[in-house]
């Protein structure tokens, strides 16, 4: 009996220790794969974007951006959300998806593909408010309809 639960214990101990093995590797592959589509850059881009946004929609911030900056820098820059980012990734993606992604990066379509990507976003998020302001209008009569279908239910 002794001997049985001995073998049990190493058997749950070797699967215990490949189960932190593969999380280790799946980690290791997603910070690869965050620094390979150089999510640093990116995300000090868009705090530099961000600001520019919020000085420009309100100037009286002017004088604070440099204070704001601090801010986004303390609590949204990559060192800060490095292992939040890790943590998604490998949650979202097995291991093999995350090699599978990194050699795709490693690709000149690849790297194209990271360097273009902020930009259409930018562009499809553009498109999507262009798209909502032609049609403000319809928004409206359609709030307006159903405001006085409310009022006839009460």
């Amino acid at each position: 009996m002794k001997r049985v639960l001995c073998v049990l214990l190493g058997l749950w101990i070797l699967c215990l220790a490949a189960t932190v093995s593969a999380q280790d590797n799946r980690e290791t592959a997603a910070e690869k794969l965050l620094d390979l589509m150089n999510l640093q850059a990116i995300i000090e881009k868009d705090i530099d974007m961000m600001l520019d946004v919020q000085v420009k929609q309100n100037p009286t911030l002017a004088p604070y951006k440099d204070v704001m900056r601090q801010f986004l820098n303390k609590y949204m820059s990559y060192a800060s959300l490095k292992n939040e980012f890790i943590k998604l990734y490998t949650t979202e993606f097995t291991e093999q998806e995350l090699q599978d992604m990194i050699a795709f990066y490693m690709t000149p379509t690849g790297q194209k593909a990271i360097v273009k990507m902020p930009a259409l976003a930018a562009k499809g998020a553009e498109l999507g408010s262009s798209q909502i302001q032609q049609h403000l209008p319809e928004l409206k009569s359609m709030i307006e309809a159903e405001e006085k279908t409310q009022k006839k239910t009460q």
